[in-house]
């Protein structure tokens, strides 16, 4: 079986534009930028970050392959085949995963705008990318998926809605009054 040369494969590439969070199959072309951070994972892999953009926008990439760190500097152009994207952070980052494949295919001369960033931190996506984990919303922030979080609870009760006999000398601090003792017929018997 001969393989066929990448730049013959892909017949559709996305633009930087075009990407939103938990993409398969992203097949995109970009200049690198910028170099990012290089940092370890708790599992003892390691991860570069790139800038990247095109005539479009800008995008963090982060490549967790040893053959591919620190393999790219600033003014290579990229193909990427069969990338994904996710969100870290509020992020949205470009990944070259396992089965991912980044070749340099040149060098300096292709036009890229920096605007939009799509890695800019997006509120939308962190509260998506919470829900899906089951994580709680970060504090002062609104989850719109689930009702009980709509307003801030006291005492266990949504503030303007608490129900009567509550007491409101408290202040919704401190335990609630004590409920006088009431005796049942049946309280103590086998």
């Amino acid at each position: 079986m001969t393989s066929v040369p990448l730049h013959q494969q892909i017949t559709e590439y996305f633009k930087i534009h075009q990407l939103v969070p938990q993409m398969t199959g992203v097949n995109i072309q970009f200049i690198v930028i910028e170099l990012g951070q290089l940092f370890r994972t708790i599992s003892g892999d390691t991860i570069q970050t790139l800038k990247v953009a095109d005539t479009t926008g800008s995008v963090t990439l982060s490549l967790r392959s040893p053959d591919l760190i620190e393999a790219f500097q600033p003014g290579d152009i990229i193909k990427l085949k069969n990338g994904y994207t996710n969100v870290h952070r509020g992020s949205l980052t470009l990944s070259c995963g396992r089965n991912g494949e980044c070749l340099r295919i040149g060098e300096f001369f292709m036009g890229y705008t920096e605007t939009p960033n799509m890695s800019e931190y997006n509120a939308q996506y962190a509260a998506n990318e919470r829900a899906r984990k089951g994580s709680p919303p970060e504090e002062g922030e609104v989850s719109s998926g689930d009702p009980r979080r709509n307003s801030v609870n006291r005492g266990g009760f949504p503030g303007s809605k608490r129900p009567q006999g509550f007491n409101s000398n408290s202040g919704g601090a401190g335990p609630p009054p004590k409920r006088p003792d009431i005796s049942h017929p049946n309280r103590g018997r086998p």
